[in-house]
């Protein structure tokens, strides 16, 4: 018997149509300053395998982030993230990753409370991984980048969606995230 889907679809719509709420509201725009903040995402992950025996690591995991901005004005903030993107499986191989990220984010404000934006940053990272039964603890930094949305519900509170996709040498990771964001 199919399980129905009908609550986390319910959920979803009704998250989705608190940004149309707020831009219906006459209310004050969001505070310029301090933030911070934090949620969950979804990491799709696509590795390579340091083994050569052909089983590469793709997987789906639940991600973690926090964050702790600084927003100059309506179009420039700057942000650093903590990542736990979690432990992805696949052939007999494991990657388990986090990292922090560095850099500018730059708002395009559409309405008062709808501000897209994009981001690029540097990703600091460390990665554990097994491949089969070789273990290997590697670091580094790289470039990442995304996209995403504010949807401002108040001067202190912002709820953002956002894709971002970084890079572990020969490992790609897309993330799809839900966050909530307290402005000082």
């Amino acid at each position: 018997m199919k399980k129905s889907s009908f609550p986390f679809t319910a959920l979803l719509v009704g998250i989705a149509g608190l940004p149309l709420g707020a831009a219906a509201m006459d209310g004050p725009q969001a505070k310029y300053g301090f933030s911070i903040g934090g949620g969950a995402g979804s990491n799709s992950v696509e590795g390579s395998d340091y083994t050569g025996n052909g089983n590469h690591v793709s997987d789906t995991q639940l991600s973690y982030k926090a964050l702790v901005g600084y927003r100059f004005n309506d179009i420039v903030s700057i942000e650093s993230q903590y990542i736990d993107f979690g432990t992805a499986e696949g052939g007999g191989n494991s990657v388990k990753a986090h990292g922090f990220t560095s850099g500018g984010v730059f708002a395009f404000p559409m309405t008062s409370h709808i501000h897209p934006y994009a981001k690029a940053q540097a990703l600091f990272w460390d990665a554990d991984g097994s491949f089969n039964g070789l273990d290997r603890s590697d670091t580094g930094i790289d470039f990442s980048y995304g996209a995403g949305g504010r949807f401002i519900l108040g001067r202190n509170f912002d709820l953002r969606a956002e894709y971002e996709r970084f890079e572990f040498e020969d490992t790609d990771v897309h993330t799809i995230s839900a966050m909530a964001q307290l402005n000082f």
